[in-house]
C-alpha cells in the first residue's frame, strides 16, 4: 500500500511539473507580445515572474478523443475589454491560436465543428451592445468564421 501511495505521489509531482512547464511556455509566449504585456504590467514592463503573477489560466475540453484542451490566459485585473491568450494543447504539443481582445472568450457548450467545440468571443462595443466572434477548427487551427453584432445573447 505504501508503495502504491508513493507511486501516486511521484506521478502527481510529474503531472504538476508538466502543467507548470506548460503554463511557463504560455506566459513566455504572451510576454513577448507588447500590447498584452503592457495591458498586464502597465507602462513599466516587469519581469516574466511579475507578469506570471498577474495572469490566470482557464481550461476547457475542446475534444474528448483524442484529447484537445483550450487554455484561455487572462490578466487577473480586467477592464471593459481585455486581452486573452488562446492556446490549444494536444498531448505534449502547445499550439498558440491567437490573442483575443474583448470581454471574454470560451468554448461553446454544445456547438462543434470538425469534432472540436466552437469558440465564441464577446467584445463589448457599448453599454448595451456586443459583437460575438465565432471561431471554428479548420483542421489545423481556429479561424474566425462569423461576427454578429447584437444586444442579446451570443449565437
Amino acid at each position: 500500500m505504501k508503495l502504491f501511495l508513493l507511486l501516486l505521489y511521484v506521478l502527481s509531482l510529474d503531472a504538476s511539473a508538466a502543467a507548470e512547464d506548460l503554463e511557463h511556455r504560455m506566459a513566455t509566449f504572451l510576454y513577448q507580445d507588447q500590447d498584452y504585456r503592457q495591458f498586464v504590467c502597465g507602462e513599466q514592463p516587469g519581469t516574466i515572474e511579475e507578469f506570471r503573477q498577474r495572469i490566470e489560466y482557464h481550461k476547457e475540453v475542446l475534444r474528448e478523443h483524442p484529447l484537445a484542451v483550450a487554455y484561455f490566459v487572462e490578466p487577473t485585473s480586467k477592464a471593459f475589454n481585455f486581452y486573452t491568450g488562446f492556446f490549444v494543447v494536444q498531448g505534449d504539443e502547445m499550439k498558440p491560436q491567437f490573442i483575443y481582445f474583448g470581454s471574454g472568450i470560451g468554448a461553446h457548450k454544445t456547438r462543434k465543428h470538425k469534432g472540436f467545440k466552437v469558440v465564441i468571443g464577446t467584445e463589448r462595443t457599448g453599454p448595451a451592445s456586443s459583437e460575438f466572434h465565432t471561431y471554428e477548427w479548420n483542421g489545423t487551427n481556429y479561424a474566425k468564421t462569423a461576427t454578429t453584432t447584437t444586444s442579446t445573447k451570443p449565437p
